[in-house]
């Protein structure tokens, strides 16, 4: 007489491959949404201040900005006008060397005040750094470097930027 029907062997074997099917997918699944989360605060960011930084040069005068990382945001504002953009909250996010208050502005000529990083990181690893340069009164338009893969930036990134491991973003 033949049998029909599978053993209980085969049936933890299926299910086994199976759950290692859906463990790989789902971590493939996660790293694909941090990426795209990744890139969509790089262009964000990048858009931001640059549009504020146009906004600061053609009305010549300075705006306040205030990066308020525990709430995951940053605030650029002038007497009867602010805009917020709205980070992630997946990531965490430090700005070295630290603010005061989190605050620092853009100048009249579309500069930023001061020279800071803010790094982007999820709990395990920095992920990305974009750097904020303050440059001289003359230059037009707001200095941004991006560092990328993050374990390329050296140490002191915020004084030393080798054209070899930036990408510099400019309209």
């Amino acid at each position: 007489m033949k049998r029909r029907g599978f053993t209980i062997i085969e049936l933890l074997i299926v299910v086994a491959l199976i759950g290692i099917l859906v463990g790989v997918g789902g971590v493939s699944i996660k790293r694909q949404a941090e990426s795209r989360a990744m890139l969509r605060v790089q262009n964000e960011l990048g858009d931001f201040f640059r549009v504020a930084a146009k906004r600061s040069q053609e009305t010549g005068k300075r705006y306040g900005v205030e990066f308020k990382l525990g709430e995951n945001l940053i605030e650029i504002s002038r007497i009867g006008f602010l805009e917020e953009l709205k980070l992630p909250n997946i990531f965490e996010y430090s700005i070295k060397p630290p603010l005061i208050d989190g605050k620092t502005t853009l100048t009249s000529t579309g500069n930023i005040s001061d020279n800071f990083t803010l790094y982007i990181s999820n709990s395990k690893e920095i992920k990305h750094a974009i750097n904020f340069d303050k440059e001289d009164s003359h230059v037009k338009y707001l200095h941004i470097r991006e560092y990328s893969p993050i374990d390329s930036v050296p140490i002191s990134a915020m004084t030393v930027t080798p054209s070899a491991i930036f990408k510099l973003i400019r309209d």
